[in-house]
């Protein structure tokens, strides 16, 4: 009986994380910028029926709406995402995915629930974050932080691209692992919590400017080379 129910339990669970998309509705701006505005998606706002909202190339879309939920779908930005609101991604059968390729501003709150461990933010593009940003964080492109960062989940997949914790920004790490395959640039930021597996991050205190350029750390040149050993 137990093995039955435990066949039974994986079943439901592949079945839940292998739905296919119901359907895509994609951003179009006819009536303004708000992205939960019904009269700016071409198949109508996204939801459980439409679980594949996109924003195209050259299109801006912004929310300004406090109690925006994005339940059991996915945004994929390619244009430029504003976010001045508080954004929950939950995912109950296989979606809850905020992917960019594009540009994202947040200046609000973005949060990623853990509860099953599928949903995800995965950035390929930008992600520019005055906010706060919770949850699990997979970044191949350029996250520039100078507000909080917090790291949530039962296994962080991690970075492979450049992080730039800004003067005044901190990375709170609470995932079970993180890997850095990439770039963490602290500079005069905060990094806490357990170090990264691989890469470790780079702190640059010499200077205002973060960024990775060639040379040593020199307050008057502001040049960094982690292989340099002199100024």
């Amino acid at each position: 009986m137990m093995r039955l129910t435990f066949k039974i339990g994986v079943a439901f669970l592949l079945l839940a994380t292998t739905t296919q998309l119901f359907g895509q509705t994609t951003f179009t701006g006819a009536n303004s910028n708000e992205l939960f505005d019904a009269g700016n998606w071409d198949n109508g706002i996204p939801g459980s029926l439409n679980n594949e909202a996109i924003i195209p190339v050259g299109m801006y879309a912004v929310t300004s709406s406090n109690a925006d939920l994005i339940d059991d779908f996915d945004i994929t930005n390619y244009g430029t995402l504003e976010i001045n609101a508080a954004l929950t991604f939950d995912d109950y059968f296989g979606y809850g995915f905020l992917k960019n390729y594009g540009t994202i501003d947040n200046n609000g709150v973005i949060y990623s629930s853990t509860f099953i461990g599928t949903e995800a933010i995965v950035n390929i593009g930008t992600i520019n974050n005055s906010g706060t940003i919770s949850g699990n964080i997979i970044n191949s492109g350029t996250i520039n932080n100078s507000g909080t960062i917090n790291l949530l989940c039962l296994s962080f997949i991690g970075n492979s691209g450049d992080i730039y914790n800004q003067s005044g920004g901190t990375i709170n790490n609470n995932a079970d692992y993180y890997s850095n395959s990439g770039d963490i640039y602290s500079c005069y930021g905060t990094f806490s919590g357990a170090l990264p597996n691989g890469n470790p991050v780079i702190t640059l205190e010499e200077c205002g400017v973060c960024g990775d350029v060639a040379g040593c750390i020199d307050a008057g040149a502001c040049n960094y080379n982690p292989a340099a050993d002199c100024d």
